[in-house]
């Protein structure tokens, strides 16, 4: 017997209605209890939900649905971006990863939980998180907005060449990519740079 016919059974016996069954857009059965002062309690069986998960520049971004793609909740939380010097941009994976935990909890306090079906993720342009061989990060990410990979920039376009880069990659490079970023660690930070696994 499962926790909702549990429910519904206690229901009848405290309210004591007729109860009536409907069916919703999508077929769905719908438990519908009638109470003496016309209150109503609708409980969903097997109803599907999906969740989306957005890290993005700016906010963390979380969103559960049906379905029929009706939104059942949603909530944000601010990403907050480090410039310790100018034309730097990093974020800590370990902020976004507690962002991410506390989003799903507060999507968990507006849902079944247990009726999730899938978890779609969306996340912001490149970024380099260097961890070491127990997947712990580094350091900060640097992440796309970073600007200060001009001279590694420079340096690649000198050994490989635009043309040659882009017939390879199929991308242009710029300050904020994964090699640049990755090469300015080597060359700034090499204490880190020898743990990266």
């Amino acid at each position: 017997v499962s926790s909702y016919s549990r429910l519904y059974t206690r229901l009848i016996q405290a309210c004591n209605p007729l109860p009536t069954f409907v069916r919703n857009m999508s077929g769905k059965k719908l438990h519908t209890v009638k109470f003496k002062r016309c209150y109503k309690v609708i409980l969903f069986i097997d109803m599907k939900i999906y969740l989306g998960l957005d890290l993005g520049t700016t906010m963390i971004k979380g969103m559960a649905m049906d379905d029929n793609g009706k939104i059942l909740a949603t909530c944000a939380r601010e990403n907050t971006l480090i410039s310790r010097q100018p034309l730097w941009a990093e974020q800590s994976p370990e902020l976004w990863w507690s962002s991410i935990l506390e989003t799903l909890n507060l999507l968990g306090t507006k849902i079944n939980s247990r009726n999730v079906k899938g978890i779609g993720l969306s996340g912001q342009m490149h970024g380099l998180v260097c961890y070491d061989n127990k997947y712990s990060p580094l350091r900060r990410a640097i992440v796309w907005m970073d600007k200060r990979s001009s001279q590694e920039v420079e340096d690649i376009l000198r050994a490989v060449g635009n043309v040659s880069l882009y017939k390879i990659t199929g991308n242009p490079i710029f300050t904020g990519f994964l090699l640049p970023s990755l090469l300015w660690i080597k060359r700034n930070e090499p204490d880190i740079y020898q743990q990266i696994a």
